[in-house]
């Protein structure tokens, strides 16, 4: 983990229950792959998953639980037992550890709060910093709280390429993550499993994992347009609401959005005849491609209205005056939105039964670009048109400036929930994407969208984050 993940941990104040945490170089030595076989199986990954796991840690830090990054050796002019040693002691003071950007450990824990979060829970419970099982509980800890998607995977697949490609690139981020260093890793991840599984391995040549190709796993993941069976009751209004979302019935739905990684990963709308109501965010986990015969239904149009518009509605397109100053993240939101401006906007998409039942972008200056109520809008006599079509930037850009529709190359790091948030709701990987607004003089400004696979940035970013492309 040599660049590590950005993102603040929930583990802070975690009190585990750890044996052997007996001091300092209480198990001085390396690990062997065994143990950590024995590990992380008893944590109830699957073989693939286990296998994917150790072969990263093993070409992070060789599965030493004292490994101090190499380069830091020379920098800090510290050996690993040395490093070691002066954490457990306090010599090396708490913020010099957390901030010296020194990978450490089996997964060389390296972003700062990692680190500190780390060290609170060696403290916590006494424990010395190179303890393996610390270090193994720790990163557990990690893939429930902030990586549930990946650790369902971990957990149910049996495709050791999927299990090491996964880990790599969504919990360690290691700087290089070329084919050739995914593949390198893979060929480690094998040999563990030809080592040490109790189950038949099949040969094949793995591919590339691509999220939204449906299996048959317990955490499936979709397409656009998909028709499914969603099971659970609630819905989110967004991929990454901590606030438990909202009770919706279960029946058939529709995918309308994709957001990989995040733990509500799936935009599911209800089709027409569905007993269901949901209009949000859900889990992979809580569909199935098993639809029940019985109930007939017609897949719903995606982000389209009715031809004849109702009585004292908007449609898609049209263009009014938007009398309110806050806008909303969803349709159902309840944080009581953000400031905008009054002015003409136009409708990009409808929800009748929401909170907020208009998706309206600003025309003419107004800042708006969010869901609002009906109650803020009213009609206009003539008003500029807007292009709210998210149409790519020409080839060769005159202005050579970011523009809506642009094509940038998001380098990684924070993606926020709107242009003046405080703190990120994750740490995308780095890839291609498409800018769809931009909130000038924000903190923030630029809202992307992921357009291959290598990324699942979705959000606003930070202008230094991002190079255009075209």
């Amino acid at each position: 983990m040599k660049k590590g993940v950005r993102f603040l941990s929930a583990v802070s104040a975690m009190v585990l229950t750890i044996p052997y945490c007996v001091g300092t170089n209480a198990f001085a030595r390396d690990m062997d792959a065994g143990e950590l076989w024995d590990m992380f199986i008893d944590r109830g990954l699957s073989e693939a998953g286990t296998a994917g796991v150790i072969a990263n840690l093993q070409a992070e830090s060789a599965l030493s639980s004292h490994n101090l990054q190499n380069v830091y050796e020379d920098i800090l002019g510290m050996s690993d037992w040395e490093y070691v040693a002066a954490v457990d002691s306090g010599a090396y003071s708490y913020d010099r550890f957390v901030y010296d950007e020194a990978g450490f450990g089996l997964p060389q824990f390296t972003y700062f709060t990692r680190k500190a979060n780390f060290l609170d829970a060696a403290q916590n419970i006494g424990c010395s910093i190179e303890n393996p099982n610390l270090q193994v509980e720790f990163i557990m800890d990690e893939l429930m709280v902030d990586y549930p998607g990946l650790l369902n995977v971990l957990r149910t697949t049996d495709d050791v390429y999927e299990a090491a490609s996964r880990f790599m690139k969504d919990y360690e981020q290691p700087a290089d993550t070329s084919d050739s260093a995914v593949w390198f890793r893979y060929e480690i991840a094998q040999s563990i499993f030809n080592s040490y599984s109790q189950g038949l391995w099949h040969s094949y040549t793995p591919i590339e994992p691509v999220y939204n190709i449906p299996d048959n796993s317990p955490s499936l993941a979709a397409n656009i347009g998909d028709i499914v069976m969603f099971n659970g009751t609630n819905h989110h209004y967004s991929a990454w609401d901590q606030s438990g979302g909202s009770y919706c019935g279960s029946g058939v739905v529709q995918i309308t959005d994709v957001c990989p990684a995040s733990p509500y990963s799936l935009h599911a709308v209800a089709v027409d005849g569905s007993s269901s109501d949901c209009w949000g965010w859900i889990s992979g986990s809580e569909i199935s491609y098993d639809i029940p015969q019985m109930q007939t239904v017609q897949p719903a149009p995606v982000y389209t209205e009715p031809q004849i518009q109702q009585s004292g509605t908007y449609n898609v397109g049209d263009v009014v005056m938007f009398n309110g100053n806050t806008h909303h993240l969803s349709a159902f939101d309840s944080s009581g939105g953000s400031f905008c401006t009054s002015g003409a906007v136009q409708i990009t998409d409808v929800y009748y039964d929401g909170t907020y039942q208009y998706h309206a972008v600003g025309v003419d200056g107004s800042s708006c670009w969010g869901w609002v109520s009906a109650y803020d809008l009213s009609p206009m006599g003539s008003a500029p048109v807007a292009d709210t079509s998210y149409t790519p930037a020409p080839a060769v850009q005159q202005s050579g400036e970011i523009q809506i529709g642009s094509t940038v190359y998001f380098h990684g790091g924070g993606h926020y929930a709107w242009s003046g948030a405080d703190e990120p709701v994750g740490y995308p990987t780095a890839g291609t994407a498409i800018v769809t607004d931009i909130d000038y003089g924000s903190a923030h400004p630029y809202h992307v969208i992921h357009s291959d696979g290598e990324s699942w940035v979705y959000g606003y970013c930070n202008a230094s984050s991002l190079e255009l492309l075209y």
